[in-house]
């Protein structure tokens, strides 16, 4: 049992280790000055999995211009407000809703995958899965400069639903298959909108920066944890010596 203890606790401390250096190339990334947002041929990923991007791009502050086609945007939740934004400071609004991700055709003739921020349920037809009216009039239309940062990939806990592509409602951000409805290249980037200039509506709220430094657990918490750990081994060692020894 010992043994089994002090296993798990230099596990937890190698994950402190892990962790913080994760903190440091966020902070790192999300300091540095905005950078023009390359061809998707230079996002090396493997195709046939839902990567958003390569390891070397995600959470690095880009820009980059086009038109939104609204048209084919995709909704992926349900979800709460992201942590921080202007969408938690409303009292009327529901605590679940959807992100909207849409496509930013450029000119070049590139498709760039937009996650535009946070919408209450509301404002969805929860029929067709069609942002309402009320909301889609507040679009701006025509070249707009977006201001983001290069999405993190995610996926499916063991829980997770099928996702409902046929009427584009995702559960989970399956890069693959949004970028295939979309007709976009298969390396396309995802990225994460973090200005909410190209709406004249409070939605979609937009991610705020700070909240890409939340983690479910924290470097400290896996000090705890490894203490923890270590602190059993060593009361087994001791309750193991002190019968030897009787």
């Amino acid at each position: 049992m010992s043994a089994v203890t002090f296993g798990l606790g230099t596990w937890q401390a190698k994950r402190y280790s892990w962790k913080v250096d994760l903190v440091d190339l966020r902070k790192n990334r999300l300091c540095c000055a905005e950078s023009p947002l390359p061809p998707s041929a230079e996002n090396k990923i493997n195709a046939e999995t839902s990567e958003t991007a390569s390891e070397d791009w995600m959470y690095r502050r880009v820009i980059c211009s086009g038109d939104f086609d609204y048209e084919n945007s995709i909704l992926l939740g349900p979800r709460s407000p992201p942590k921080g934004s202007k969408a938690l400071s409303k009292s009327a609004v529901s605590p679940s809703g959807y992100f909207l991700i849409t496509p930013l055709r450029q000119k070049n003739g590139e498709t760039v995958l937009v996650n535009q921020g946070w919408i209450p349920k509301e404002l969805v037809d929860q029929k067709s899965g069609e942002v309402k009216k009320q909301l889609s009039d507040s679009f701006e239309k025509g070249v707009v400069t977006v201001s983001a940062v290069v999405a993190p990939s995610e996926y499916p806990g063991a829980l997770t639903p099928e996702n409902r592509v046929d009427e584009r409602i995702f559960f989970w951000l399956d890069a693959k298959e949004m970028r295939r409805i979309c007709n976009a290249p298969a390396t396309a980037w995802l990225i994460d909108l973090i200005d909410s200039k190209h709406s004249t509506s409070s939605y979609p709220a937009p991610r705020p920066v700070n909240s890409y430094m939340d983690f479910k657990v924290s470097p400290y918490t896996h000090v705890g944890y490894s203490a923890t750990w270590y602190g059993l081994c060593l009361t087994g060692l001791a309750v193991t010596r002190f019968r030897f020894l009787r």
